[in-house]
């Protein structure tokens, strides 16, 4: 099932293609077509594709006096259960409150179709820790209660500080991480038991009236 009626689209000249020294590139039809791309790149294009022409419609009908929001809503609708041509595996998924976000940003940037791409997130740069933030993880572990507290205490004055769950997975196997989450609760329950008997040690003497005869 085809969920779009794309036309070819050739290929633009790029910068490489402008340098000295390097042959110019003749258009690719593969590439036109979009038959030559990856998978993943096929069916985030094509979903490019659904949401500007679906949003070229809106923004016609708001022109008209319709409101965003029911018009949004419908899309949604529409969109539910159904799957990307480039990859029927995949199924679209487009909430009215992401499609809401989308529409807007699409038209503060004026109407482009690259604020309609994904965009994911950097992966973490890999690090490794020195001898004196070794020592202070060595240090920490005797007191500690969570991760994050052995993660500010080891990653103290480091440049370009990891997340804690980059610092976890780096760190420790998933074995040690579920030792020692083990280790992190009972610790946790035992000092919540020690500040509780403090408290009931510092309140003062109680004396209760016994009932008798007078």
């Amino acid at each position: 099932m085809r969920t779009h009626r794309g036309k070819p689209q050739h290929r633009t000249s790029s910068v490489a293609d402008n340098l000295p020294g390097l042959p110019a590139t003749a258009p690719n039809p593969r590439r036109a077509t979009g038959a030559g791309l990856s998978p993943s790149a096929r069916w985030q294009q094509e979903r490019a594709r659904i949401l500007a022409r679906n949003f070229e419609r809106i923004e016609h009908q708001v022109a008209a006096g319709r409101f965003v929001r029911p018009l949004i809503r419908r899309m949604a609708r529409c969109w539910s259960g159904k799957v990307y041509a480039s990859a029927p595996a995949r199924a679209v998924r487009l909430s009215p409150g992401r499609l809401l976000n989308l529409y807007y940003g699409w038209v503060r940037s004026g109407r482009s179709r690259t604020s309609l791409q994904l965009r994911y997130a950097p992966r973490a740069a890999c690090f490794t820790l020195t001898d004196a933030q070794q020592q202070r993880l060595s240090t920490a572990f005797k007191k500690a209660t969570t991760f994050a507290e052995l993660h500010v205490t080891t990653m103290r004055g480091a440049k370009g500080k990891p997340s804690v769950s980059a610092f976890i997975r780096r760190c420790f196997t998933q074995r040690e991480h579920r030792h020692l989450a083990r280790v992190f609760s009972a610790r946790r329950a035992q000092r919540s038991l020690e500040r509780r008997f403090s408290l009931w040690q510092s309140e003062p003497t109680r004396t209760f009236r016994t009932g008798g005869a007078r």
